[in-house]
């Protein structure tokens, strides 16, 4: 379940908990993208707590990856942090970082929310 989004200068913060859907994170890309502040942002933190069950399979992180392609061409100094200690979400991350590698962005999967923290801000 998608809980909130938070724009901060160059930074957007998501939080999703519970079930997580790919309309969820589909959704969550057009507030980004469509956001006054998009030029600015440089940063976006995933947050992935409590979660229960991921409804986002192998094609469709794909499909979430060119999607966001299209629309961040001007932010190769994009970086994107997610966090979880579910092992499904991270596990997800993790495919997600795998398949993004040849995108103009950085993204890294983290336990902890100080690990991606000190990554962003290095």
């Amino acid at each position: 379940m998608f809980e909130s989004i938070e724009f901060d200068n160059n930074r957007v913060t998501l939080i999703y908990s519970g079930t997580v859907t790919f309309e969820e994170i589909i959704d969550a890309n057009k507030r980004i993208i469509n956001h006054p502040f998009f030029p600015k942002i440089d940063q976006q933190l995933w947050l992935f707590k409590s979660i229960e069950k991921f409804n986002v399979d192998v094609n469709k992180i794909e499909r979430i990856i060119a999607t966001a392609i299209n629309k961040t061409a001007t932010h190769e100094n994009l970086k994107i942090a997610i966090v979880s200690k579910s092992d499904l979400a991270f596990g997800l991350g993790r495919m997600y970082e795998a398949l993004s590698e040849n995108t103009p962005w950085q993204t890294m999967v983290f336990r902890t929310i100080d690990k991606a923290e000190e990554w962003l801000n290095a």
